[in-house]
């Protein structure tokens, strides 16, 4: 629950995710065949009560991801999930609606590839990602999925990622597109850079830019 002055907002997700193990491939044909489904269902329901003169909202939405995950072929494997966020109980507003009628709820109805990305582990302690994908760094304060909405957030370019140090893990970034929570595009070209280290005895150092 979250009150900020005479505003009240309820937010509960219930969410089940199925996968299968993968298996190492050996030739092309067998890592397109014997790789990883995925399916991941969340029913949330969010009500928002305001003092101002929208109604009082109440949203239950289903969030469905239906993804598949190839196997290795030549260090590479190539992972896409579909999404789709429908509308169960849609008493409320959305940011863009004018005029609104109810206290606005962030989660759209949609439906969108919400991840499709190339991904080459053939690199010692290396992993690089290429595509459409979530990025997460450090406790998403700055870059991250917007989890706690139906429809997250991802990001179009490539990540390269390296835990060759002792307890250090360097990331790098080049990304050309934002993926909404509102199923909007936001045309950002921009370079992230992150580094962690955590081998210190009372915590973990980050830095970023």
């Amino acid at each position: 629950m979250q009150s900020s002055g005479n505003s009240t907002k309820i937010a509960i997700a219930v969410s089940i995710a199925v996968c299968s193990s993968s298996a190492a491939a050996d030739d092309f044909t067998t890592a397109l065949t014997e790789g990883k489904p995925t399916l991941d269902l969340r029913l949330r329901y969010e009500g928002v009560d305001q003092n101002n003169a929208l109604k009082d909202a109440n949203a239950v939405t289903l969030r469905t991801r239906l993804g598949y995950e190839t196997g290795k072929f030549n260090g590479f494997s190539l992972f896409a999930e579909f999404e789709d966020v429908t509308a169960i109980e849609d008493d409320y507003s959305l940011p863009a609606d004018s005029p609104k009628i109810y206290s606005v709820v962030a989660d759209p109805d949609s439906t969108e590839v919400n991840r499709l990305s190339l991904t080459y582990s053939g690199l010692a302690d290396t992993s690089v990602i290429y595509g459409r994908q979530r990025i997460i760094f450090d406790n998403a304060r700055f870059v991250g999925n917007v989890g706690w909405h139906q429809n997250e957030q991802t990001f179009d370019g490539i990540l390269f990622k390296n835990i060759s140090l002792s307890d250090t893990t360097l990331n790098y970034a080049y990304i050309y597109n934002v993926n909404t929570i509102l199923a909007g595009k936001t045309d950002i070209k921009g370079h992230l850079l992150n580094a962690s280290y955590s081998g210190l005895s009372f915590g973990k150092l980050t830095g970023y830019g």
